[in-house]
């Protein structure tokens, strides 16, 4: 008798998702700022979102919003979906796009967003306890998101497992010089998503050990609920905060 396998949803569309969420909280930022948005021609800073809407939004570190019974930490997950900037938008699609479909292929859809909310948590509250006061971006996920890739190219035992490892080291030297280098880089909540990628990446374990299970599909749902309510919420607080 043969075991019933638990059904799949698309890699491509539960990434796809993943990025419109990004999109419209993105969005939503702006449309809270009003005036307060920052319309420039510089880059960097073009089309950003107020300071006030990204904390009334979920903007994580010392200095976020605290709630009733769900106090700060419902900020790092919300801060996950925020971001400074368009350009900072933009930088963190192309990544997740690119750095999510690898990690699809290596880990399952399932286990991919849990690695990243995961990721996304530790990168926050890593931060929190660094003292950063303000921080927000898909970066500390996208990091944990290789940190599992690096893990599953270290233990793979393939040849297919042994390109990705030393894929994922040159991304890790990215990101270190990049930290040193650039203004405004929270390293605290790129190395706290680093190590909880590799973390999450073995404690779920990774297609050449294992395919995905009932249980990764539960866990899955589950983190992909909260984050729903968290971001419902994000956008109800941040509707009263800036328009009351």
């Amino acid at each position: 008798m043969t075991q019933r396998q638990p059904h799949v949803i698309p890699g491509s569309f539960i990434l796809k998702g993943m990025i419109f969420a990004n999109i419209l909280i993105y969005g939503t930022s702006l449309l809270f700022s009003g005036a307060q948005a920052i319309i420039t021609w510089d880059p960097m800073t073009a089309f950003a979102p107020s300071y006030p809407a990204l904390m009334a939004m979920g903007a994580a570190g010392t200095d976020a919003v605290k709630l009733p019974v769900l106090d700060i930490w419902w900020t790092w997950i919300a801060a996950n979906w925020l971001h400074a900037s368009l350009i900072h938008l933009l930088f963190n699609m192309v990544a997740l796009w690119q750095i999510a479909s690898l990690v699809t292929m290596a880990y399952g859809t399932y286990r991919m967003f849990t690695i990243y909310t995961l990721s996304g948590l530790m990168g926050f509250s890593l931060s929190y306890l660094a003292g950063i006061p303000t921080t927000v971006g898909a970066s500390a996920g996208i990091c944990g998101l290789i940190g599992a890739a690096w893990y599953f190219g270290r233990s793979g035992q393939s040849q297919a497992a042994d390109l990705v490892y030393r894929q994922t080291r040159g991304w890790i030297v990215v990101l270190i010089i990049v930290g040193f280098v650039m203004p405004n880089i929270n390293n605290w909540g790129h190395g706290g998503g680093l190590i909880g990628g590799i973390i999450a990446g073995w404690m779920t374990g990774h297609q050449l050990r294992r395919r995905s299970g009932r249980m990764d599909q539960i866990l899955c749902m589950t983190l992909m609920l909260l984050t729903f309510l968290i971001l419902c919420t994000s956008i109800i607080i941040g509707c009263v905060l800036m328009f009351t």
